[in-house]
């Protein structure tokens, strides 16, 4: 069974790229893409717009559609695979309540070494920043000491 997740790329006027920090979850800990699961009858601009919303404060429209990867996770007991739906949003406004911390961060400090998702940046390289794909399929193994090693 796959689990359908709408995610939000959103750059502000100073070329920085909206990311979370995952509190739950695959990753804890670490710097994301802001985004989560469709809710029932949900289409994935308006759950994108949703996850927004509730994780940033940030209100935002629908810019375009970017791309959809398969994102594999090997845990020691079971698989768990995530289809994932990345959409390009403009900010229309900000209210002061957010669910997760938040930070914006310039395409400069975008690596391994800032405690971001590395798939995350696979994403935004080639769906965002270089648009030289709109399909992607990755693979990890999430290991005992809570590490992930990318395929």
């Amino acid at each position: 069974m796959h689990i359908c997740v709408a995610i939000g790329i959103l750059k502000n006027d100073k070329n920085e790229i909206l990311l979370v920090k995952r509190e739950r979850g695959n990753f804890p800990g670490l710097w994301a893409l802001p985004g989560g699961k469709l809710e029932s009858g949900e289409g994935v601009f308006e759950a994108a717009m949703r996850e927004i919303k509730e994780e940033t404060g940030i209100k935002a429209k629908i810019n375009g559609f970017l791309g959809t990867a398969v994102e594999i996770i090997h845990e020691a007991d079971h698989m768990s695979s995530t289809v994932l739906f990345f959409c390009e949003l403009e900010m229309t406004g900000e209210d002061i309540v957010a669910e997760h911390e938040s930070r914006w961060f310039a395409l400069d400090e975008l690596s391994d070494n800032s405690g971001i998702v590395h798939s995350d940046l696979l994403f935004l390289k080639h769906f965002y920043l270089e648009k030289d794909m709109t399909y992607m399929k990755l693979e990890c193994v999430h290991r005992s000491d809570g590490s992930y090693l990318w395929k």
